[in-house]
């Protein structure tokens, strides 16, 4: 997906030979800092997760952050370059109470741009996302530098009094259903700072019947959506979410 850049421009950012010692593209690093915090005010137990982009003209590198990697700050990176814990001993119905509402991410100084996804989670299964008060929440192509603090508010969900609605339709492969390997959706709302309004992210699933969901989804705005089978992609754009309410999607085929 990604065009080579001019020598001079993608040196510094290179992946050496096979074989070659690897060694990190840059120590430079920079401190992002901002606030998290539910809907209700309330502090959270989260995953912060960044994607972290050098954008050089058209080109959109993604940059490996992971503290002590061989290959920091080069480009190339598969996944969430950074991410972090907030909150880890609260459970997922945060607290009013303690916890902080405060976050501090170290990257690399050659990051101009994150993609932010924040996962709710709870202390009794710590490896598990839990919807049962918070949902997921995105920021989108945030600049670095920002020049204040990022702030980040998760939706609460419709069971729990909020107003997030979902979206669900069937796969089919030569007629037959068919599981997906990956279901998500991404708000198509305006990145902003005052979570207004929260822009909606979350994963979802696929069943053997060919069924599938992304359940939790922040009402009144509309997603993209994008379904994985196999290696094969399809996505659609311009699906709207109701509070509380489903949205059915016609058959996805592969």
């Amino acid at each position: 997906m990604r065009r080579a850049l001019l020598l001079t421009l993608l040196a510094p950012l290179l992946v050496p030979a096979p074989g070659a010692h690897a060694t990190p593209c840059t120590t430079a690093t920079r401190t992002v800092t901002g606030t998290i915090k539910g809907q209700d005010g309330r502090a959270v137990n989260a995953q912060v997760s960044f994607d972290l982009i050098r954008v050089v003209g058209d080109q959109r590198l993604h940059i490996d952050g992971r503290p002590g990697s061989d290959r920091y700050g080069c480009a190339g990176f598969k996944g969430y370059g950074y991410f972090m814990r907030v909150n880890k001993d609260l459970p997922d119905t945060g607290s009013a109470t303690s916890g902080t509402k405060t976050w501090k991410a170290v990257i690399p100084a050659n990051v101009n741009q994150v993609i932010i996804e924040v996962y709710p989670r709870d202390n009794a299964t710590p490896s598990n996302v839990s919807d049962r008060r918070y949902s997921g929440a995105l920021r989108w192509k945030v600049p670095i530098p920002y020049g204040k603090a990022v702030n980040i508010v998760l939706p609460v969900v419709c069971a729990a009094g909020g107003t997030t609605g979902y979206i669900a339709g069937r796969a089919t492969k030569g007629g037959a259903p068919v599981k997906v390997d990956f279901v998500g959706a991404w708000s198509l709302a305006k990145d902003n700072n005052t979570a207004q309004p929260i822009l909606g992210f979350r994963t979802g699933y696929g069943t053997d019947r060919g069924t599938w969901a992304v359940k939790n989804l922040v009402s009144g705005q509309a997603y993209t959506v994008v379904w994985i089978e196999n290696g094969v992609r399809r996505q659609r754009y311009g699906i709207a979410v109701s509070a509380c309410q489903g949205t059915a999607v016609a058959s996805v085929s592969f």
